[in-house]
């Protein structure tokens, strides 16, 4: 496949694209069939149970923007390994505020001529006290 490292890190966009247009097929198209995803420690596999726990989860509040960056890929073969950070926006009466922010960790594979999501894990950056940014 040419470059790989260029088609993972438009899996890695294509994530926040496609869900945020309101894309769900597409967007769930990312994920292999036996897809797992990792968040709030629970475990979600196949990639119908992943976009219907999505859906309940991301439905309130309505939609919003993903923001992801800081994103280092590791190719080995027809595998490969991400991490980066995301930031989601959600609009308000007031304006734009961060409804989320923290981490993914994924792994890739080959998959139908693409590069697909064989595991996601979703990591939630929380407050601390008396921390300071850095």
């Amino acid at each position: 496949m040419p470059d790989d490292e260029h088609q993972i890190m438009r899996t890695l966009a294509e994530y926040g694209q496609c869900w945020d247009g309101g894309r769900l097929d597409e967007w769930a198209g990312l994920f292999t069939e036996g897809a797992r995803l990792d968040v709030a420690g629970r475990a979600i596999d196949g990639r119908e149970a992943i976009r219907s726990y999505m859906v309940t989860v991301q439905a309130d509040g309505g939609p919003g923007l993903h923001v992801t960056s800081n994103a280092v890929v590791d190719v080995d073969g027809d595998t490969a390994t991400a991490a980066s950070t995301y930031v989601f926006v959600r609009p308000t009466e007031s304006g734009p505020v961060v409804a989320a922010a923290g981490g993914y960790r994924d792994e890739l594979v080959t998959d139908g001529g693409r590069w697909r999501f064989s595991r996601r894990a979703i990591s939630i950056l929380s407050v601390r006290d008396g921390g300071s940014g850095g």
